[in-house]
Parts: C-alpha cells; structure tokens; sequence
C-alpha cells in the first residue's frame, strides 16, 4: 500500500496522552518528525535500531506487529532498538492507533508521525522508498542504514534478518 496519508513538521518529539490504564507504554505516544526518528537512532545505544512505519488501515502491519514485540523480547536493549512509527493521522490515535497497539502487545514507547510533508521523510528514510507499507529500516551503530525491505514480515524472517546483521 502506497503512504497517502503521511505527514510531518519540524524537528521534535511531543508527548500525545493518547494511551493510559494498563499496558500503556511509558509516557505515551510521541509525535515524531524524521529528525527525531535520525536522534532516536543516534542515542539508542543499542547495536541495532529497526525502525518500523506502519498504519492502522494496513492489514499487513498489523499482521507483522506481534512479530515484533516478539523479536524486542528476544534482545537486549544494547543490541535492538524498535521504533515503530504510525503514520495515520494525529486525529486517528484515539480511535485507530491505540486499539491496534494494544491488541498487538505494544508495551512500549511509540510514535505517530507529525504532520508535515510525506516526501521529505520518504526521501529521509531511503531514496528508493515509494512510501508503501509497512516500511522496516535496520541500521547498524555508526552506520547508515543497512538493510530495509517493504510488506509485512513474519516474525521468523526479522529474526532471522536482525541476527544476521548481528553476527548471531
């Protein structure tokens, strides 16, 4: 699926009180621009940052987030790094965003993209990128990015992809 919908602004992270009760992840859901996402990965600390943009209205990241809650359980923070970024629209964290969090296991701190302009984060996250979903970026520490792929993955194939990029 094409990213129709994806919007952006300046450089900051904003805390939404979108999520709350059990479960939550810490702090909520922050509104992320692609300078954020880059600082994100820059003080991650861990080895591996995978940053993955998603929707709720895309059968295929839904179907690939459980994988990833997964896949975050099974390293370290020193090692992997999930930055799951939404791209719906701000107005839809409530009503879209949330339900599909939570129904995944999303436990932890996520991001919903700022409005802005889709075609500057396309072009910041990969040239070749068209803006189809969902969208997965692996970047080894000190590097640019290293591997990236479109469509959903099974939690068997990111494994795989982030432990070969880990020397596993």
């Amino acid at each position: 699926m094409v990213l129709s919908s994806l919007l952006m602004f300046g450089a900051s992270c904003r805390e939404e009180s979108g999520r709350d009760g059990a479960g939550a992840p810490e702090n909520g859901i922050v509104t992320i621009d692609a300078a954020g996402i880059d600082s994100l990965r820059e003080s991650s600390g861990a080895r591996l940052v995978l940053v993955n943009v998603w929707a709720s209205w895309c059968a295929p990241c839904i179907e690939e987030m459980p994988g990833l809650v997964r896949l975050r359980g099974d390293y370290p923070p020193s090692e992997l790094a999930i930055i799951m970024v939404s791209t719906d629209d701000p107005e839809d964290l409530r009503p879209l965003v949330v339900p599909a969090l939570d129904s995944a296991g999303v436990e932890f701190r996520t991001y919903i993209l700022a409005p802005g302009n889709d075609d500057a984060f396309i072009r910041s996250m990969n040239g070749d990128w068209t803006g189809a979903l969902p969208a997965t970026f692996m970047f080894l520490r000190g590097s640019d990015m290293t591997n990236w792929f479109i469509g959903g993955r099974s939690y068997e194939d990111l494994h795989s992809a982030v432990s070969g990029l880990l020397g596993e």
